[in-house]
């Protein structure tokens, strides 16, 4: 196929494929470029331009798997845990280019779009009247809020389909630029992911125009307002979104801080849970507890699972948490939960007697006792859980902690009593548990904000992936839960990122364990406060109606389109016959 400027080869097409597809990745940690994300997409754009709709599947098929490979890379580090390197390799290709997909279906309809416009416009030099003129900008701006649209639907679908895997949407990566991502309280992270692609395909049309203009010495034709919108629409978001912290900033309707000590263990994956160890592990979180202590905080968190005996099971792991608690605080703590099941009928084969594992979050009264508990909803496929392993039994193997967990049922909000130490007034502090992966899921947190939580703790185990880049990839997604809630959060991690989130994004006292200081018995503790409202606060747009507003119809739009431009190449397939 020609192009206007140049023929168009395979070789042209691949190399501006591989090139989105890097300056993605890049947009986000590893290298964390953020300003990249808003022209990474041009090239692949351009791709699709001069390309057939099935051959732009293909193409965006391998900007997605390019980009998409570089940033789960960091499951690789599963083979330094344990992990089967075939199996650990298989995964991540397959993981890779499923998430493609779903781009490949995005590039497919961007095609159709790009060169039905190409088909319908009418030249500046033949215009006989400033409306024609005027209709290929109204085209232009209609396409590219078309497109971001179009994004958006394929970002929910991946995030919603199949248990979901809601991982790196565009918005992501801005995660930084707290002005712009305020909108996220209206719209989600989704209109963030939407305005990047908005400017995106603003820069391919004006790119194009330039090269008809000095490439084949075309009439400029006045004044262009495509560009211009993408970017008034940029400066609106983010002088909104600077009004909105502002205002955050000043605002006195919190009921009380809640002075927080966060425990970061940083153990070791590979003898989190040995036996030789056991001993170690308990006497890190004993010295940090004991270090946190020692400035009176309202609550201490421990991140998940840190407990190396299973509460339930192990009656010296319930034991030595309660007995720390008892010094006078609460206690959060990340714990394995076995509940034995009475009344099942023991085989005379079995191991061990019918019961049920969980994941679980714990809290712990200052006099010793189980306030409540929180059990993970949002299981990990293949790392907690293995479909159908109850009819494969042999399956059960291939789980990392050698059994299936449960997934809980009940969204607790747990809610503490504290004192202001300044003003001697009670108030009550409400928050939920996120374990692990759980705060990626902006459903689910939008959930437990509705049922009462005031706070979010991400209690989570990054330590499968040390060395990598997933300990900032995943905080950037708490950034947003606060945001979209405007709740703010603490995320106590066994190492990587332990740090406190206000309720505009801001991120503050990070704490990432430096690789050559890893090891059992160092003492990392964080402490902070946060401001906390009451019950009466009042919820936001996107906490109220969740993804029903925006993300859902962008969806639904966006499988509509694919049905209907595959209906027509496959009639166009059938005319060629």
């Amino acid at each position: 196929m020609k192009c206007r400027f140049f023929t168009f080869g395979f070789a042209w097409r691949t190399a501006c494929s591989l090139l989105s597809g890097i300056l993605l990745a890049c947009a986000f940690p590893p290298v964390e470029e953020s300003i990249g994300v808003w022209f990474a997409l041009v090239p692949a754009l351009f791709v699709s331009r001069f390309t057939g709709s099935r051959g732009s599947f293909c193409f965006g098929l391998l900007s997605g798997i390019v980009f998409w490979l570089l940033c789960l890379s960091w499951l690789l580090q599963l083979r330094l845990v344990g992990g089967n390197l075939p199996l650990v390799i298989l995964g991540w290709i397959s993981l890779s280019v499923y998430c493609a997909a779903y781009m490949a279906a995005f590039f497919m309809i961007a095609s159709f779009l790009l060169r039905f416009k190409e088909r319908t416009m009418v030249s500046l030099e033949d215009a006989e009247s400033r409306w024609l003129g005027i209709r290929d900008q109204l085209f232009n701006i209609a396409l590219m809020f078309g497109l971001g649209v179009i994004w958006v639907g394929f970002e929910y679908l991946r995030s919603a389909l199949f248990t979901g895997f809601p991982w790196n949407a565009l918005g992501i990566s801005q995660y930084r630029n707290t002005a712009l991502i305020q909108i996220a309280e209206y719209v989600g992270v989704y209109g963030v992911s939407a305005l990047i692609v908005v400017v995106n395909v603003a820069l391919l049309i004006t790119t194009q125009r330039i090269a008809d203009v000095y490439l084949r010495r075309r009439k400029y034709g006045g004044m262009r307002i495509d560009l211009l919108v993408a970017l008034v629409a940029v400066a609106l978001t983010t002088f909104h979104g600077l009004g909105i912290m502002r205002r955050r900033n000043m605002d006195d309707s919190f009921v009380g801080t809640v002075r927080i000590a966060a425990v970061q263990p940083n153990v070791p994956q590979t003898q989190k849970w040995s036996r030789e160890a056991e001993e170690e592990v308990y006497d890190t979180l004993y010295a940090n507890t004991e270090l946190a202590l020692a400035i009176s905080p309202d609550i201490i968190i421990w991140p998940e699972t840190s407990l190396p005996g299973a509460v339930g099971a192990d009656m010296n792991a319930e034991k030595f948490a309660s007995r720390l608690a008892a010094n006078g605080t609460y206690l959060l703590v990340g714990a394995m939960e076995v509940e034995w099941d009475e009344h099942a009928k023991i085989s005379p084969s079995a191991k061990v007697p019918p019961h049920r594992l969980y994941n679980s979050s714990i809290l712990f009264n200052p006099t010793g006792d189980i306030e409540d508990r929180y059990r993970k909803q949002r299981l990990v496929p293949f790392g907690e859980f293995i479909p159908l392993d109850k009819t494969l039994v042999r399956l059960q193997d291939y789980v990392p902690i050698q059994g299936s967990c449960t997934p809980g049922s009940r969204r607790t909000v747990f809610r503490i009593e504290i004192v202001d130490p300044a003003t001697g007034v009670a108030f009550e502090a409400a928050f939920s548990a996120l374990i692990c992966f759980e705060d990626i899921f902006p459903s689910l947190a939008r959930r437990f904000v509705i049922e009462g939580a005031r706070m979010l703790v991400n209690q989570t185990n990054d330590g499968w992936f040390d060395g990598s880049s997933v300990h900032v990839q995943h905080m950037s997604h708490c950034v947003f839960r606060c945001v979209e809630n405007r709740v703010p959060a603490v995320r106590a991690s066994n190492t990587g990122v332990t740090c406190f989130i206000k309720n505009t994004g801001a991120v503050s006292g990070i704490h990432m364990a430096d690789r050559k200081d890893w090891g059992i018995g160092m003492l990392r503790m964080l402490p902070g406060c946060l401001s906390v409202n009451g019950r009466n606060m009042q919820l936001t747009l996107y906490t109220k109606f969740g993804d029903i507003l925006f993300a859902l119809p962008c969806a639904i739009i966006a499988c509509v389109g694919f049905v209907l431009v595959a209906v027509a190449e496959r009639r166009q397939i059938l005319r060629e016959q």
